[in-house]
């Protein structure tokens, strides 16, 4: 099924779960989802009505409820969605050029086979649901949302009458979806920006909070190629909540040449991670630091020694590049060991002359 353009939409006389939606859908920049979702829900006596952003492949939104709580709401977004098997047949069937992306639950994936999922005992028991109807919404090939609405034990099941109802009303909410993609998509994009505004930068990459990619520019997509784990990894590790960040809103790491800087940016009611990327500059720390013809260093052990000669303790190094921080205690010690010393002190004094003291010894420690 087409989308269609959203500017092109008018509302029509007739049937009135159209206009209903057509009203709330149009009014203003972003409709009241609970709303569409509470119009959704009573048009066809569900119990629950949700519709969900899937922004990135496996990262969903639900950016609207109608008779489930906010706690459920989000537990579904972050754990339910991606085991979610109704849904996965419905993309599937879809690909295949199968049956329509409309169906009831039951019709899609008999209850008898998923009865004993974690799905269905996590998410659909403690909720009564029996029965759900839905749409996998699209734009072109890509999935974009979906619409579920379900409900409880004491109900019918839906059945081929309801499916062909949600079928008349789907371009409308497939294009509603798709105008709220696209304006979140542009919100986040333009929030990211305004962060970095007249900053001299080789490349972008905007991650969510899962570390599923959004848009690069730049040395972005050449960056991701060479350190896609690492950089993914990092974003992860960010913290997610306002109450756990305490302050610490941006790290900052190296590849190499490649320095980087990851900063959280608010987005409407979700954030986003900006990884900010920038070619090493020759008045950097680690010009200074000359490192001992003889000696041998790893590349992590390149990326921790200009660090170390900052007078940064194993803590700071370890969140600067994004590692563990025993991780990083081994890396100082093997340092240590090759530039045969026991102190940060020595090791400074070394790197700043260029010259290990003496031969390297079999093992070193660091003073701490």
């Amino acid at each position: 099924m087409a989308v269609r353009n959203p500017s092109a939409i008018r509302l029509t006389n007739g049937n009135s779960l159209r206009t209903d939606l057509l009203e709330r859908l149009l009014t203003g920049l972003e409709p009241s989802w609970g709303s569409v979702a509470e119009c959704l829900r009573a048009a066809f006596q569900g119990d629950h009505c949700l519709l969900t952003l899937q922004n990135a492949p496996g990262s969903y939104e639900v950016i609207g409820t109608a008779g489930l709580s906010s706690d459920w709401s989000l537990r579904y977004e972050e754990r339910f969605a991606d085991m979610n098997p109704y849904l996965s047949e419905a993309k599937r069937r879809r690909s295949e050029g199968g049956e329509p992306y409309i169906a009831a639950a039951d019709t899609l994936v008999p209850f008898s086979r998923v009865r004993d999922t974690a799905y269905h005992r996590e998410f659909f028991a403690p909720n009564g649901i029996n029965d759900a109807v839905g749409v996998l919404l699209y734009e072109g090939p890509r999935p974009i949302g979906h619409v579920a609405i379900r409900r409880a034990s004491t109900r019918t099941r839906y059945g081929r009458a309801d499916e062909a109802r949600l079928t008349e009303v789907a371009d409308i909410m497939n294009a509603g979806i798709a105008r709220a993609w696209h304006t979140r998509d542009c919100r986040a994009r333009v929030a990211a920006l305004q962060h970095i505004a007249g900053a001299e930068k080789s490349g972008l990459i905007l991650f969510d909070n899962r570390g599923a990619i959004l848009d690069t520019s730049g040395s972005g997509n050449a960056a991701l190629e060479q350190h896609s784990d690492r950089l993914v990894s990092a974003v992860r590790s960010l913290p997610v909540s306002a109450g756990d960040m305490r302050g610490n809103l941006a790290r900052v790491g190296a590849f190499g040449a490649l320095a980087y800087r990851l900063v959280r940016v608010p987005t409407v009611d979700r954030s986003r991670v900006l990884c900010i990327l920038r070619a090493a500059e020759t008045s950097s720390p680690e010009s200074d630091v000359q490192l001992p013809a003889a000696v041998h260093f790893t590349a992590r052990e390149r990326e921790v020694l200009p660090l170390l000669a900052k007078g940064m303790d194993n803590l700071a190094m370890a969140r600067a590049l994004g590692i563990g921080l025993y991780t990083t205690k081994d890396h100082v010690k093997a340092i240590f060991r090759k530039l045969n010393v026991h102190t940060r002190a020595e090791a400074v004094a070394i790197l700043a002359r260029g010259g290990a003291r003496g031969e390297p010894t079999a093992a070193g420690h660091e003073s701490q």
